[in-house]
């Protein structure tokens, strides 16, 4: 009974605390959640596929990204990957770390139509109709033309360089296709096909020597050295069976 009254008690002091309404208490605080960083190889896929949607959410002509050699190592794998990415247009320069996602595509073909017309507009100033425009001009080669910088950093600080001129260069092509005209009219002598003296020589076919019979005393001979043979094995294996 002394239960019961306290239990009683303890009821009429809760009902005559004011409640609060449920629309007036105060939202519950969010989980402070960690926002992980987007690295560079999820930024460049990411706009790859806008690109490929047709909607591309980068405004520069020329999109540039600082990316180590590991990560587009990395961003090429994911490429390879996705066949949705296949045919995606971009560059990357080993030597400065960075990626550059290419302009559109008809901006591109014409810049690139550009580059070509200059090119071949600078070709024929050097040579027209076969002939030397100016035969004096000296060719500078240096040992940055042969190297890498991706695995020679200090290529570009080395000094010295070989000078020809075109004259010179004419005249090494010239003696150099004499020379190698020279060495096929010799094979072809050696062949029998460019010297109508030349007699090539007719090789004389060996008779072959008949197959050796063996005679009664070779096979009792190889008889002896078979039983020998076989009587040794047994003796050195007892599992042997002759």
């Amino acid at each position: 009974m002394a239960d019961d009254k306290r239990k009683i008690a303890q009821l009429d002091r809760l009902s005559l605390c004011p409640l609060t309404p449920p629309e007036t208490l105060p939202p519950d605080s969010p989980t402070p959640s960690v926002s992980l960083p987007v690295s560079s190889v999820d930024k460049i896929i990411a706009e790859l596929r806008n690109r490929c949607r047709g909607r591309p959410q980068v405004e520069e002509e020329w999109w540039c990204v600082s990316l180590s050699l590991d990560e587009f190592n990395a961003l090429e794998a994911r490429i390879e990957a996705d066949e949705d990415l296949h045919g995606s247009k971009y560059d990357y320069f080993p030597d400065l770390a960075k990626f550059v996602l290419r302009m559109a595509g008809d901006l591109r073909e014409s810049v690139i139509r550009r580059f070509e017309k200059h090119i071949n507009f600078q070709l024929l100033s050097i040579q027209q109709d076969g002939s030397l425009v100016n035969g004096e001009r000296i060719l500078r080669i240096g040992l940055k033309d042969f190297g890498n910088r991706h695995d020679c950093p200090g290529i570009d600080e080395v000094s010295g360089e070989i000078t020809i001129s075109f004259s010179q260069l004419y005249n090494i092509v010239q003696r150099s296709e004499v020379a190698a005209q020279g060495m096929e009219q010799r094979r072809k002598q050696k062949q029998g096909q460019g010297d109508v003296g030349y007699i090539r020589p007719i090789k004389r076919k060996m008779a072959q020597s008949p197959p050796k019979e063996l005679n009664v005393s070779d096979e009792e001979r190889l008889k002896a050295v078979e039983e020998e043979v076989d009587k040794r094995l047994h003796d050195q294996d007892s599992e042997y069976v002759l």
